[in-house]
Formats: C-alpha cells, structure tokens, sequence
C-alpha cells in the first residue's frame, strides 16, 4: 500500500505538468518516431538503465550517497549508525531487540523522488539479512521528495536477534523506480 502512493503520485504530477499549456506545437509526428529502429531504442533505453543503476559503492555512516535511480532522478542518501532501541514502546514486540536507523534523504535532481525504509536491508556480520520491522509507525522511513531540496527524514526499524553486535551491522540499499522496480545498489553502509 505505501508503495502504492508513489506511482499515483507521479501520474498525477505528470499529469498536471502536461496540462500546463501545450498547444500542440512540441508534438512528434508518427513518422519522426517511425524513423528510430528497434536498436536505436534499445541501446538509448540500455545506457538510461546503466545509468540509473550506478551508486556511490560502500560509505560509513553518516555519509552520504548519491544514486540516481532514473535517467531523470538522482537522491542523496544519509544513514546513521544503527542503535539499541529495544527498551522503547512499539507496536508490535520484538522478538529478539529493535535496531533503529536514523534516515534522511534530499532530491538533487528530477522533479519527484519517492525513497522507502523497505528499500533497505540490514546485514548482520554473519551476512543474515533483515527487512524493515514495523515497530511503530511513528517517524517511519517513506519520503516523497520535491525538488525544493527539504530534506525528509524518518527511522528505519528493524528486529534482530538478541546480542546482536551493532559494530559488525551493514545496510544496503536496492533502490526502486518510480515504478517500484528494483535498479540496483543504491549504496551501503558500514560501520
């Protein structure tokens, strides 16, 4: 469902950008689209997913990483240091203790950018890996972001066993599309 917002939200934008007072004169005739063949497309539409799908590789935290998930839509990303929360009141009980990651992301390039806490999972040194845990649903990671550069911010939970050593935690980053199709490692982050 959440993930749901994000493609209403750009049909909706799009739509209103095409509103915005075309008369017609940009058009593109069918037969200016007809002289394009297949493999022209295709080696345009290869180098935009190339292009989409390379990240800033592996930072600390509390450094930031810079992806661009579309041709048309870059984000920077910033995450801290994974910290002990199981002693807060949730939702839902752990099972072993909550692990909170503060996040923050800006749109640095494009006109909408959607960034999710489900778009990143936690490693443990041992290489298990965690999906977001929905503790609470105060401050959860889901940002629409606009081109005004304000930063959105939020926490990504997640329920890892019991004497779990933070040092050793890592988290990578599968960034999505507007489409919410997987594009690649955005980045990850380590201690």
């Amino acid at each position: 469902m959440k993930r749901l917002i994000a493609p209403v939200a750009v049909a909706l934008l799009l739509g209103l950008t095409g509103c915005a007072g075309s008369n017609g004169a940009d058009t593109i005739a069918p037969a200016d689209v007809a002289g394009e063949s297949s493999g022209e497309t295709q080696n345009q539409q290869s180098a935009g997913e190339q292009q989409a799908s390379t990240g800033s590789g592996t930072v600390k935290f509390g450094e930031s990483v810079e992806f661009a998930p579309e041709a048309d839509t870059a984000l920077k990303v910033t995450l801290q240091a994974p910290t002990d929360q199981s002693a807060l009141e949730t939702m839902v009980p752990a099972e072993g203790k909550y692990v909170y990651i503060a996040a923050e992301a800006v749109l640095t390039d494009g006109i909408m950018g959607v960034v999710s806490g489900d778009e990143f999972t936690l490693v443990d040194g041992e290489g298990n890996r965690y999906e977001q845990a929905a503790a609470t649903l105060d401050d959860m990671f889901l940002e629409m972001l606009a081109p005004n550069g304000e930063p959105g911010t939020g926490m990504i939970v997640y329920d890892v066993p019991e004497g779990t050593d933070l040092s050793s935690l890592k988290v990578e980053w599968e960034a999505t599309d507007s489409s919410d199709k997987p594009v690649g490692i955005g980045g990850t982050w380590t201690a």
